[in-house]
């Protein structure tokens, strides 16, 4: 992470947990100057605080958003600007009657290498 510091633009985060004791300055560290962290969606209830020092938030700029639910049309650009950038993900497709086999590959923490996503 040292060697990446002050290289993103953006770190967008859908994990299911907030940063070990709610520490932000690992990822902040990772934003360049203006830079956004966004968090999709929220964690566990018992993880769900964070801090960091408004120092350095202050002086570089950088930003602390998050949202709940997106939107079509904020999905729409998202995804615009992913295929513009190349941005691109590894996922694994399963149809929504597996959904018990996806949440135990979850809590097993079997999906190290990919995202599940669940087909309708």
């Amino acid at each position: 992470m040292k060697s990446a510091a002050g290289s993103l633009d953006l770190i967008l985060d859908t994990c299911p947990y907030a940063p070990e004791n709610g520490d932000m300055s690992p990822w902040m560290d990772l934003l360049c100057f203006g830079g956004t962290y966004c968090r999709l969606g929220l964690p566990e209830v018992s993880t769900a605080t964070f801090n960091f020092n408004f120092i350095p938030l202050v002086f570089t700029a950088k930003k602390i958003v998050g949202s709940i639910v997106c939107g079509s049309k904020n999905t729409t650009d998202m995804l615009r600007l992913a295929a513009v950038r190349g941005i691109d993900c590894d996922v694994e497709v399963m149809p929504i009657s597996e959904v018990n086999v996806a949440m135990k590959t979850l809590e097993e923490g079997k999906n190290t290498e990919s995202r599940i996503v669940l087909q309708w």
